[in-house]
């Protein structure tokens, strides 16, 4: 049949939406939508499909990506038939223009939504996009979303911060892959924040960040933001999969490498379909120990993968499973010392860390006409063996009268005599050098219920209910280690040992309603009812001598709390390019018991946090969407803030609530398509954090006062990126990327009256990458932090040692090549 070319018919204005499904299926539905006739030969579009749920106000221009994505193109013949046909073939990859315009769709309300309509400050990033930036952890993908923070809390250890949030206890930042929550164990100090995980971002459809409390729909720990992770999902239409490989150069380091593979494999057509991703990443380590006479220390190791399995007939009912496993070594200690020089830890004891984390997800949808219902089921098991090098708080206790007189067991009038303290500090060197090797087990049930509307009436909504139950077991062993090498001896050579056990138990009912008050105007309700209690308990099994473990009185403890979140939020849509939103909302994290020798009776339990938030935001774009901004003002009433203390030895840390912060802060985000070829990007922080009043820290009279900053909180930080495609044949593409990030300084205390203060200078890096791309293929050669900046990420003090580093990413070159298939 003769083609002619022919103006469509108007579908411009009408909303369209089409589903997860087979591809004939879609270009029926969008028809239908359209008011289009519709041609197509089913052997065309066989074995094809769509992935996730897409959204247009403009019907053509949906077809136009529905059918470039399928190698397809449309005809127009006379009367207004709509002819499917292949397209020309050898095509380049089409420029950042058309690829970047296509409306993004999320579920960062926990229903579909247009990112752009959505009125909430949030990013997204596609997977594929951050896979060929060379973005694999949340590490890397800190660097171009300046709002989100890492920070180094120990080796293989990190706290994540969004909007100046940071502080021990519960997280603060929620961290989400699929439908599953995770949080770290505890430790001795109940400081699960310090242990965000960090699984590697392989074969992920999207990286939604969501900034501000999220409280109503993700409830505690997202009290400054949420990290949802979107993994790719089962295709039951086609056989593909991707494979990855590379290899990298870190100044001062061993090389490293990388490699993965994902494979797509339909079992029934159109109805089950499994997914496989395998990967492995060896990073080289850069610590030099001259002690011990011992390189590359802090070489990291990661290994795991992921399975899934889908069955979506076509009654509206899909079910998945899911299995995650990741495995990580780290060789020593990832830290060098400042009075040491750079790179170089000279610490008596090796510290290699372990870490197994296995997750499980079980996710069933059914669509009951306008509403659709999800129940997800998850669990998960973390295995930790974390060791720190405990010489230097051992041999602290030394000139300890009070530890002195507990050893000879003399009363609280009695001084130890000059023998007794020479016999004493001989017993002390006789236990050096020392680790503490701390086994920690974190296992986790959790489950969700919910509703929510599919419509496009003027109402839509969501309502759900909670459930999660964490059981947490740690062992803490003071050991002595081999003067010559570091190593533990087998069998243990035991000083001390303790043990404590921990529940968390929350339950909880949310919802959210919008309600359309005019054409563009909408009015969103929130509210989650919650119920939480901790329990927790110790025992000492060997009383270590020197710190004063023996102190420590056996029983469980408990804390408990039923409460509320709350939002309203208002917004103006009064056109496609246009939204402005005021929101006001809670927050809250959960106390606990801290479970320490010696601790008055006051301070053993502590209570949840909690805060309220106020936004004013804007979207908006221009130029048909190749100009976007989107910008909030926020302003933060935290009280009740939970706060690390240590103990008067500086052998143990607690938790207190320490009085109440101020936080006023503002975000932009910014993107220009120059030209179809150019693009432009912008993204910059802007966070004070302070305290509201003077505030007890410490056990020693430690004074927060009034207006200090909020400790590893950085006033300013923004990330520019620019990025030109050019053609090189009508199969090819090159592609070359500059990105400039900076951070401001910021301290590691309240002020300068904590002798363990530090201030981290500010730092910038500038990355180059240059891409080859090919429908199938691509190979990409990057260089990071070119300039090769040396401030650290952190530098750290406290009882353990003065001085710690923290290396923020040195000068690395790497080269990737990836094949579709």
């Amino acid at each position: 049949m003769p083609a002619q070319a022919a103006a469509a018919p108007a579908a411009q204005g009408r909303t369209v939406t089409l589903r997860p499904g087979p591809l004939a299926t879609a270009l029926t539905d969008l028809a239908r939508q359209a008011g289009w006739q519709l041609l197509f030969d089913p052997a065309l579009v066989r074995g094809r499909s769509i992935k996730r749920t897409t959204h247009a106000a403009d019907a053509k221009k949906l077809l136009g990506w529905l059918l470039r994505d399928n190698a397809l193109e449309a005809r127009w013949l006379p009367g207004g038939t709509l002819l499917i046909v292949p397209r020309a073939p050898s095509r380049a990859p089409p420029p950042a223009a058309e690829a970047d315009n296509q409306p993004v769709i999320v579920t960062a309300l926990k229903r579909e939504t247009v990112m752009a309509e959505t009125p909430l400050s949030m990013s997204v990033e596609r997977g594929n996009v951050l896979a060929d930036r060379g973005v694999h952890d949340i590490r890397t993908l800190a660097r171009r979303h300046p709002e989100l923070s890492v920070v180094d809390t120990g080796t293989g250890q990190q706290r994540l911060l969004i909007r100046g949030l940071a502080s021990a206890g519960e997280p603060t930042v929620g961290i989400y892959y699929d439908e599953s929550a995770i949080s770290g164990p505890g430790g001795t100090t109940f400081d699960p924040s310090a242990f965000a995980p960090d699984l590697d971002l392989v074969d992920i459809d999207r990286v939604e960040l969501l900034r501000g409390p999220q409280g109503t729909l993700y409830g505690a720990s997202a009290m400054g933001g949420v990290v949802r992770v979107i993994f790719n999902q089962p295709d039951p239409a086609a056989w593909h999969g991707e494979a990855r490989a590379g290899v990298e150069q870190t100044s001062g380091a061993g090389p490293g490498d990388s490699a993965s593979l994902t494979l797509n494999a339909p079992i029934v057509a159109d109805q089950l379909a499994a997914r496989m991703s395998l990967y492995a990443r060896r990073a080289g380590g850069v610590i030099r120990n001259d002690h011990l006479d011992l390189d590359h220390g802090g070489r990291t190791d990661k290994s795991g993968g992921r399975f899934t399995l889908a069955w979506g007939p076509q009654d509206g009912t899909s079910i998945q499973g899911s299995a995650i496993v990741q495995r990580t070594r780290i060789s020593d200690a990832a830290f060098w010392y400042r009075a040491q020089g750079r790179n170089i830890n000279d610490q008596s004891a090796r510290t290699p860390q372990r870490n197994d984390l296995t997750l499980y997800n079980l996710t069933a949808r059914h669509d009951l006409g306008g509403v659709t219902a999800l129940a997800t089921v998850s669990h998960y098991t973390w295995n930790i063996v974390r060791e720190i090098d405990y010489t230097g708080v051992l041999s602290g206790q030394r000139d300890d009268p009070a530890i002195c007189r507990s050893f000879f067991a003399l009363a609280a009038t009695e001084n130890c005599s000059a023998a007794q303290v020479a016999a004493f500090g001989s017993f002390v060197d006789s236990r050096l050098p020392g680790i503490l090797y701390q086994p920690m087990r974190v296992a986790d049930w959790s489950a969700e219920l919910r509703f929510s509307s599919t419509g496009s009436g003027a109402a839509k909504w969501t309502v759900g209910a909670y459930l999660e139950r964490r059981r947490e077991h740690i062992a803490s062993y003071a050991l002595k280690v081999d003067a010559a090498t570091g190593i533990m001896p087998r069998p243990l050579d035991v000083t001390g040992l303790r043990y404590l056990d921990s529940v968390l138990s929350q339950q909880a009912l949310f919802g959210e309603w919008t309600q359309g008050l005019t054409r563009a105007l909408a009015l969103t309700l929130g509210g989650r009812l919650f119920r939480y209690v901790r329990a927790s308990g110790g025992n000492v099994d060997i009383p270590n001598p020197i710190t004063g473990t023996g102190a420590l009185q056996g029983g469980r403890y408990a804390s408990r709390e039923i409460g509320s979140n709350l939002k309203a939020l208002l917004s103006w849509h009064p056109a496609e390019a246009l939204l402005v939103y005021a929101e006001a909302s809670q927050g809250y994290r959960p106390g606990g018991v801290n479970i320490i020798p010696l601790l008055a009776p006051g301070l053993r339990v502590y209570r949840a946090d909690r805060l309220w938030s106020y936004e004013l935001g804007v979207k908006s774009s221009a130029f048909d969407r190749r100009v976007s901004i989107n910008a909030d003002v926020y302003r933060i009433d935290w009280s009740d803030m939970i706060y690390p203390v240590s103990s008067a030895n500086g052998a143990f840390a607690y938790n207190s609530n320490a009085g109440s912060a101020a936080i006023h802060g503002a975000e932009l985000e910014l993107t220009v398509v120059a030209d179809p070829r150019t693009t432009i990007e912008g993204r910059a922080s802007l966070t004070d954090a302070r305290l509201s009043r003077n505030q007890p820290i410490d056990t020693s009279g430690i004074i927060a006062r009034k207006g200090d900053r909020l400790p590893n909180v950085p006033l300013l930080a923004f990330a520019l990126g620019m990025q030109r495609r050019e053609p090189l044949s009508t199969t090819t593409n090159a592609v070359a990327r500059i990105d400039f990030g900076y951070t401001s300084a910021m301290n590691t205390a309240f002020n300068r009256t904590d002798p363990y203060f530090e201030r981290t200078a500010p730092r910038t890096q500038l990355d180059l990458q240059l891409l080859v791309e090919q429908a199938r293929w691509n190979a990409g050669l990057s260089i990071r932090n070119l300039l090769d900046d040396k401030v650290p990420a952190r530098i750290a003090s406290g009882p353990a040692g003065v001085g710690q580093v923290w290396n923020a990413l040195p000068r690395t070159a790497s080269l990737d090549v990836a094949y579709r298939f």
